[in-house]
């Protein structure tokens, strides 16, 4: 993620994962482009008399589907969580799945610094606790702070206080569990 800093006259970069010598940083001159297709994408571009070559807009047909497939999939971490938690019928993995999917293609796709990438987080923490499942919320738990302090200023960025470390007094411990086997 690269933002300007307008008090220091800078550009300020946080990561989310190492970065070798030599691999080039870039920025993006669009917004919401985990929702566009590549010709979309391109002719965004045309004022800036720039041709993307990056590797979404090399593989045009892979990326669009990805594209279409992130958009398409619902995430609607409260709504669909409190759904899916209480009805027993649901399998264990009805929101984990697609949430999963759609971070494989968003980190596929260069977009991790998107509105998606954190509502799939946020999702999958809110089901991990709900299953009583400890490890995987720790690991969703580190991505979200991670995507929060390399952009602060995203729109979908959560409140720390939300995802505790003490989860067996969350009052969503194991819920999903407890509505299945009631």
């Amino acid at each position: 993620m690269v933002t300007f800093d307008l008090k220091s006259f800078s550009f300020v970069l946080c990561v989310l994962c190492d970065v070798d010598a030599g691999i080039p940083i870039t920025i993006s001159y669009l917004h919401n482009i985990g929702i566009m297709s590549t010709a979309k994408r391109q002719h965004d571009l045309v004022p800036y008399a720039f041709k993307c070559t990056c590797i979404s807009c090399a593989s045009p047909a892979i990326s669009d589907l990805h594209c279409r497939e992130i958009a398409d999939t619902p995430v609607k971490p409260l709504k669909l969580v409190r759904c899916w938690m209480d009805n027993a019928h649901l399998s264990d993995d009805y929101l984990m799945q697609p949430s999963l999917r759609i971070l494989q293609l968003v980190t596929e796709e260069g977009l991790e610094f998107t509105d998606t990438y954190i509502q799939h987080l946020v999702q999958l923490v809110a089901t991990y606790v709900a299953l009583g499942d400890r490890k995987n919320y720790l690991w969703a738990h580190e991505r979200i702070i991670q995507s929060m302090e390399a952009n602060p200023n995203n729109g979908s960025a959560a409140d720390r206080s939300k995802f505790p470390e003490d989860l067996e007094t969350h009052g969503l411990w194991q819920r999903h569990v407890k509505a299945k086997a009631s």
